[in-house]
């Protein structure tokens, strides 16, 4: 995702977004960090390094900071101080004045030209509760292929998988019980366009009501495309862990 002043680009924010995100769900998994080329040795110190969990502390707060700049009606405002709190700075919207005063047609004035990224989607519903994240959530997957055994194996956001599998999502928690599951599956694509099959509503989960004891949830793959999941767990009227998309690229 981009954002311009006339010609000029201010923010490619989408791809460092998603490196976060990522960085921290398999911080969250584990804060072993294997090293790249030498199999027998890690860049962590052990399992339970002070520095990595810090780190990925940081990124955490960083990634809940801008999830707001990922939904389709932020406003630019809104993104680009986003942008300036994470970075500590106000580079980003004294970029946006210095650039319109240099507009020659003062109705380009102020005006920033969000390039949406090709996974913003006017279906998505917005969450209706308060956020706080004070509490942290993630979600792991599985798959297994109808035509095979009945065994599901583990996927992950880079895996592509076939039509016609079924899905399995659990989102794991450290929010105290009792809480409230709610899940959002937005699909995207052609195919599920022409279907009548997009989707994008938040809706709770089969446990609603048992305090979180079930906190899984099924899905099958049908249209192709990027679609995404995400998990929301909710404790007295307020979202107190919101989990990152968990994307499934069906061809």
């Amino acid at each position: 995702m981009y954002y311009k002043v006339g010609s000029q680009s201010l923010c490619p924010d989408e791809s460092l977004y998603e490196t976060w995100s990522k960085i921290v769900q398999a911080l969250n998994c584990s804060l072993r960090v294997e090293h790249p080329t030498e199999a027998d040795k890690t860049l962590s110190d052990g399992d339970n390094d002070p520095k990595v969990e810090f780190l990925r502390n940081k990124l955490n707060w960083a990634v809940k900071e801008l999830e707001i700049t990922q939904q389709f009606n932020c406003t630019q405002k809104e993104i680009l101080e986003r942008w300036n709190t994470v970075f500590n700075t106000d580079f980003f919207t004294n970029q946006i004045f210095e650039s319109s005063d240099k507009q020659s047609d003062p109705l380009n004035f102020g005006l920033v030209t969000k390039i949406e990224t090709s996974l913003s989607v006017p279906h998505q519903e917005p969450p209706s509760w308060r956020i706080t994240n004070q509490y942290r959530v993630s979600i792991s997957g599985k798959f297994r292929e109808r035509k095979e055994d009945n065994t599901f194996k583990p996927f992950t956001c880079t895996n592509t998988l076939p039509k016609h599998c079924d899905l399995r999502f659990h989102a794991e928690t450290d929010t105290p019980k009792p809480f409230d599951v709610f899940w959002q599956v937005v699909n995207t694509g052609e195919e599920a366009t022409k279907a009548n099959g997009l989707r994008g509503e938040i809706f709770p989960a089969k446990s609603a009501g048992a305090g979180g004891l079930n906190t899984s949830h099924d899905e099958s793959t049908l249209y192709t495309g990027t679609h995404w999941i995400e998990s929301f767990i909710v404790k007295q009227g307020v979202c107190v862990a919101r989990s990152d998309k968990f994307y499934v690229k069906i061809s």
